[in-house]
């Protein structure tokens, strides 16, 4: 099989058997050929994190569904690598997750706080991780205990990971 082959297997085993159409997702499988012409499937799986469904504080908010993409790689391994060597048999493979991170504007009303409050941040997306990161001013004055308690006194913020940092890089 070449790789388009095997990214459609893949798919179409993943959602039918695993994911079950709880989240869109999308796959690459990329063969790399090493020493001793060992052949080495990249199997990226690129999820789509709707953020609408991700948070709590959204209308659209889904247990299940941020429940799920919190746990894929700890609670789901066993069952992708099962179902992947179903398709590559004997052929050695390394799978991948990165996240694609949309409807991010749900968060307006929690940025909006934080401006409002005067505290500087910049918003950033990991492509390895679901959540939204919140990177507040490392310079900024405010005791770091006494400000999460107020935002999490006003916004569910239990996924949302807040760090300080370097606003310029």
């Amino acid at each position: 099989m070449n790789e388009q082959q095997i990214a459609k297997a893949l798919t179409k085993l993943y959602n039918s058997l695993l994911i079950k159409d709880r989240f869109k997702f999308r796959l690459e499988v990329n063969p790399k050929v090493h020493s001793s012409n060992i052949v080495v499937y990249r199997i990226i799986i690129y999820v789509t994190v709707d953020h609408a469904m991700y948070w709590p504080e959204s209308p659209e908010w889904d247990k299940e569904y941020t429940s799920f993409l919190n746990n894929l790689r700890d609670d789901y391994e066993e069952e992708l690598d099962s179902i992947t060597k179903y398709i590559l048999h004997t052929e050695q493979y390394v799978i991948h997750f990165k996240f694609e991170h949309f409807n991010t504007d749900v968060y307006e009303r929690l940025l909006d706080y934080l401006g409002e409050k005067g505290i500087p941040f910049k918003i950033e997306h990991d492509s390895l991780m679901p959540n939204l990161e919140v990177v507040i001013d490392e310079n900024y004055p405010e005791d770091w205990d006494k400000l999460m308690n107020d935002i999490d006194s006003h916004f569910d913020i239990e996924d949302i990971a807040f760090y300080t940092g370097d606003l310029n890089k």
